[in-house]
C-alpha cells in the first residue's frame, strides 16, 4: 500500500538528498529507479511504494519514518501500519 502523505515524503527526500550534497542521478541509482520516477516522487506526482521508501532512507542513511516529516510518530501512516500488523 502506498504512503498517504506522498508530498510530505517527497518534500523530505529532496530536503535530506540536497544537504547532503546528492545529485538526484546519484540517489536513483543507488535506490535501483529512474531519475525521472525519483524527480516524480520529489514534486509529490508520485507515490512511492513502502519498499521504495525503505531504499530511499537506506541510501540517504535515515530511519524510514524519519521521511514521513513528522515527529508524531503516531501519525505517521507508515508507523500506523507496522503496529496493525
Amino acid at each position: 500500500m502506498p504512503w498517504q502523505n506522498g508530498g510530505r515524503i517527497g518534500a523530505q527526500i529532496r530536503a535530506r538528498r540536497e544537504a547532503q550534497g546528492r545529485s538526484l542521478r546519484s540517489l536513483a541509482a543507488d535506490v535501483g529507479i529512474s531519475n525521472a520516477y525519483l524527480s516524480r516522487i520529489e514534486r509529490g506526482e508520485r507515490t512511492p511504494s513502502l519498499p521504495t521508501v525503505v531504499k530511499i532512507a537506506s541510501a540517504l542513511e535515515v530511519p524510514p519514518v524519519d521521511l514521513a516529516g513528522t515527529a508524531d510518530h503516531g501519525r505517521c501512516f507508515w508507523c500506523q501500519q507496522r503496529v496493525r500488523r
